[in-house]
């Protein structure tokens, strides 16, 4: 049995490889860079399916969000070993993962625009070069995170219509006050952030200005984590997550305007990562 999990900050997605590929049911995320210790330990041993072949698991592929640094890596492997412990563990970032899911073994960019963002250079079969994300305070353009807070930045200082304003007030009921207590004395702000991206995506069909907001913020990505790559306009970019999912014609009209090519769009890395696990 080779277990591979996907883990970003929204929700940790897992696939179990035997004589068949059996997915479990979405969990909570997980960035290590963040999580207190023992977080992924809790997690992952509420998981039935997970208990079940604790023992016999051979190996384990975790790819994760924030798995940057050795510090990092070796948390989540102390983790995983003990869930796992007699299996081979390896710990990547979810960059090398959505890397080797969206691109195989062809040279491209490829790119994660979710609660998170993220970019690599990818020469088939390693990263060869990675623009540093930030986060969503410093960096992370185009994600989630990101689109949230220039969304709600807009919508309480009154730049968006009345309709708009109305309307966020009848489906969330937040006041001022509770999104700031939430971003800033919450847990994980960004995904609280990233919440309101089926909200804002709901409205790029209906204003303009929404639109308009989310495509620059797009295009600031590719400015800052595409076209930084050498070669960056003459190989496909291609792109995971669930901002480029909701927001893909956004992206398109992004990229034609900056003259990239568009390789192909997942909204779901696992099944890739899967096939390069299992050879």
């Amino acid at each position: 049995m080779k277990i591979v999990f996907d883990s970003g900050s929204t929700k940790t997605a897992c696939a179990l490889i035997g004589d068949t590929v059996v997915y479990t049911p979405p969990m909570r995320g997980h960035n290590a860079m963040t999580a207190r210790d023992g977080d992924l330990y809790s997690m992952i041993s509420t998981e039935k399916t997970l208990t079940e072949v604790r023992i016999s698991t051979e190996s384990v592929h975790f790819y994760g969000a924030g798995c940057a640094t050795p510090q990092a890596i070796g948390r989540v492997r102390e983790e995983l070993i003990r869930m796992f412990p007699n299996a081979g563990i390896s710990v990547e970032s979810d960059m090398t993962g959505a890397a080797r899911s969206l691109c195989g073994h062809t040279p491209g960019i490829a790119c994660i625009l979710g609660t998170g963002s993220n970019s690599c250079l990818w020469d088939g079969q390693r990263i060869t070069a990675n623009i540093p994300p930030l986060g969503f305070i410093i960096g992370d353009e185009g994600s989630g995170a990101v689109i949230g807070k220039v969304f709600l930045e807009h919508l309480l200082k009154g730049m968006l219509p009345k309709e708009i304003r109305e309307d966020f007030q009848d489906r969330h009921g937040l006041t001022t006050a509770d999104i700031i207590t939430r971003i800033y004395r919450g847990d994980r702000p960004s995904a609280f952030l990233a919440s309101f991206a089926p909200f804002i995506r709901e409205w790029t069909d209906k204003e303009e200005a929404v639109a308009c907001m989310v495509e620059n913020e797009l295009e600031r990505f590719l400015i800052f984590n595409v076209e930084r790559y050498p070669g960056a306009h003459d190989i496909p970019v291609s792109f995971t997550g669930s901002i480029a999912r909701h927001f893909d014609r956004q992206l398109r009209a992004a990229m034609d305007r900056r003259g990239l090519l568009h390789g192909k769009t997942e909204s779901d890395p696992l099944p890739g990562m899967v096939k390069w696990i299992a050879g």
